[in-house]
């Protein structure tokens, strides 16, 4: 844009106003305030009699952000910016004067007032002493995903997460019901978006064409996909972008630990784990994170894993799974896999719940792939993740009655008979002691 010094105008006709130094600026009655808009993340302030727009996203709580400006529909200038200092904005304001000359420094200045009071903004003042819609849980998918919460599968690599995923992405996306003694029931028909840090678009297609055979499924309706490589957090405008444009019902994040990797100096694993369920709670949709495990199991019955990394995982996640696999079936086209529900805000958690997976293979070619429910007590590797207390009903229930070491020895656990000897004289109202070291069950 050539400016006429003479006159003291652009060659569009905006006035320009020379301070006692001779820097170029508009008048200060010519700037009014801007037009302020908030979409997802993203801050867009525009000064209409300017043609002047700037664009500030990834705001911190420490007043940092990318910012974009833009004047008559042209990027003249991208930068990181703390809006709270001063030489900072002094230099930036310089920098874009020698694109267009004009009162930048004013406009930084409306621009970090109008930041300053965004982050101190602490939402809109409800009333919660009202009926609710519902009194009921909703989910999604029934019993793991409730609606319009975060919840997480945690396990280890190579036990079938991904394709547990793509399980529940068909069973929503097309509406449709588990079956063969599953529980997984869909809320209806809802879009899915799947994030993917991990894998590939062409591995989850065969994936999902599989599990439709399997399922019966002739549809070919869109399952959103994206192949990720940023971090979440400089992704997440995208992604609510995407949300927002394909009405989406579930996001997958697959997995947490790759969406999270960051070379953010000095964040620890508390403040990126916190950061993260902010980013999903702005999603504003269920979501589902797919997660690995410690390298050490917790001190919790039955070898119970847990996410790797902060604590603020478990906190944050509203509903977290783990997703157990038989050992022995590792190299197998047939797996089993419990999925152990470790903890639920919301309710009372759920049983442990027994996947059979087959994969049908014609040679190198997979076919399909069926999912089935499958006994836990039945299989050596899953079987302890059922509670103690069912597995010694369901030995009773068969044999009628049975001394303390022959049940340890039929749940597996013969070295336990001190423990287990404890939970039978304890619970009265379950278990009856027919003779010394005997027990039978408490007719009801």
């Amino acid at each position: 844009m050539m400016t006429d010094e003479k006159t003291g105008t652009l060659s569009d006709g905006t006035k320009i106003y020379f301070d006692e130094t001779g820097n170029p600026s508009l008048a200060p009655f010519e700037i009014g305030l801007p037009i302020v808009t908030k979409y997802h993340e993203k801050y867009y302030f525009k000064w209409a009699e300017l043609d002047v727009w700037i664009t500030v996203e990834r705001l911190t709580e420490n007043y940092e952000s990318m910012a974009t400006f833009r004047a008559h529909g042209t990027i003249i200038h991208a930068c990181k910016v703390n809006w709270l200092a001063t030489r900072t904005k002094a230099d930036i304001a310089r920098t874009l004067a020698k694109f267009y000359p004009i009162a930048w420094d004013s406009l930084l200045t409306q621009v970090t007032l109008e930041l300053v009071k965004q982050l101190q903004d602490c939402g809109s003042l409800e009333n919660i002493n009202q009926e609710p819609q519902s009194m009921k849980l909703e989910y999604v998918v029934y019993p793991i995903l409730p609606r319009g919460h975060p919840g997480t599968i945690f396990t280890k690599g190579g036990k079938c997460k991904s394709i547990t995923a793509d399980y529940f992405s068909v069973l929503l996306q097309f509406g449709v019901a588990a079956g063969n003694g599953l529980p997984f029931i869909p809320s209806g028909q809802q879009n899915v978006l799947y994030c993917d840090w991990e894998s590939d678009a062409e591995t989850h297609r065969r994936y999902i064409t599989a599990i439709k055979k399997g399922l019966g499924i002739d549809n070919n309706n869109e399952i959103a996909y994206r192949r990720i490589e940023n971090s979440i957090f400089n992704v997440a405008d995208s992604i609510r972008s995407d949300i927002e444009r394909k009405d989406i019902g579930l996001v997958i994040i697959d997995s947490q630990m790759a969406a999270t990797a960051t070379d953010r100096p000095g964040a620890s694993d508390a403040q990126i784990s916190a950061e993260y369920y902010n980013v999903l709670r702005s999603f504003n949709t269920t979501s589902l994170t797919i997660d690995h495990i410690t390298k050490q199991s917790m001190t919790l019955e039955n070898g119970a894993e847990a996410p790797y990394g902060s604590v603020v995982k478990y906190n944050r996640s509203r509903s977290q799974f783990e997703l157990r696999s038989s050992d022995e079936s590792d190299d197998s086209d047939y797996k089993e896999l419990a999925l152990v529900h470790r903890k639920f805000n919301l309710g009372r958690k759920q049983k442990p719940i027994g996947i059979a997976i087959n994969f049908n293979n014609d040679g190198d070619t997979l076919v399909d792939i069926t999912f089935r429910h499958c006994e836990l007590e039945d299989s050596e590797g899953l079987s302890k993740v059922v509670p103690r207390k069912t597995r010694l009903i369901n030995v009773l229930k068969r044999m009628g009655k049975a001394t303390i070491q022959d049940l340890a020895n039929e749940i597996g656990e013969p070295d336990n008979t001190k423990k287990i000897g404890v939970q039978l004289a304890n619970d009265k109202k379950t278990f009856v002691k027919l003779s010394e070291g005997t027990y039978g069950l408490l007719a009801k």
